[in-house]
C-alpha cells in the first residue's frame, strides 16, 4: 500500500492517538471537528487540511514527514536527528604535541541554528522592550515553521561544543588552538 495514502495516514494517526490514550472525540475537539469527521480520517475515507495535520503533528510531537510519509521518527527525539548530529572528526596540528586528536563537531539544521540564535539575542537583550522581545521571537519561530513545512533541510552549521568551564578555564588555549588551525 502506498505509504502517502490516505488510509496510511488515518492509520498513523490512530496509532499516535492510541498510544496517547485520547479518545476520538478528544482529537476532534483540538482540530475543531466532530468525531464522526475523525472517525473517517482514521478509516482513510476523508483527509485532513495541512492547517490540521501541522496541528496533529505539533500535538504528538511528530515531523510532517512521519505523519504524511512515515518517515522518521514517532517522537520528538528521531524528529530532532533531522535537525542536529554529533560526530567526531580527527584534526592535527590544534596542540602543542602536534598530534591528532578526535574532536566533537555538532551540526545543526541552519535554520535551527537561527531560530536559537534570534531568540538567544532577544531574551539576553536588557534594553529591548518586552512585547518587541515577544513580536522578534514569534516571527523567529513563524520563520522557522515555514521550513519545516518546505522540508528544507539542506544547510548545516558545524561547531565543536564546549562546556563553558572549558572555556572560562582555558580561553586563551583554546583561541591560540583555533587561530593556530585557521592558519594552517
Amino acid at each position: 500500500m502506498n505509504k502517502t495514502s490516505k488510509e496510511e495516514i488515518g492509520k498513523r494517526i490512530r496509532d499516535l492517538r492510541k498510544k496517547r490514550g485520547e479518545k476520538q472525540k478528544d482529537l476532534a475537539e483540538l482540530l475543531s471537528a466532530t468525531q464522526n469527521s475523525i472517525s473517517k480520517v482514521e478509516n482513510g475515507t476523508s483527509g485532513l487540511s495541512l492547517a490540521n495535520l501541522i496541528k496533529v503533528a505539533e500535538h504528538y510531537n511528530v515531523s510532517l514527514d512521519y505523519l504524511c510519509k512515515g518517515e522518521g521518527g514517532t517522537d520528538i527525539l528521531d524528529t530532532l536527528k533531522k535537525y542536529i548530529g554529533f560526530c567526531y572528526s580527527r584534526m592535527e596540528g590544534i596542540s602543542d604535541d602536534n598530534n591528532s586528536h578526535l574532536i566533537p563537531f555538532l551540526s545543526i539544521d541552519s535554520y535551527l541554528f537561527r531560530y536559537f540564535s534570534q531568540v538567544a539575542h532577544a531574551k539576553s537583550s536588557l534594553e529591548m522592550p518586552e512585547n518587541i522581545k515577544e513580536t522578534w521571537i514569534s516571527q523567529a519561530e513563524k520563520e522557522f515553521r515555514d521550513t519545516i513545512i518546505k522540508d528544507t533541510y539542506s544547510d548545516t552549521v558545524s561547531f565543536i561544543p564546549l562546556r563553558e568551564s572549558v572555556l572560562e578555564e582555558q580561553e586563551h588555549k583554546i583561541i591560540y588552538a583555533i587561530e593556530k588551525h585557521i592558519q594552517e
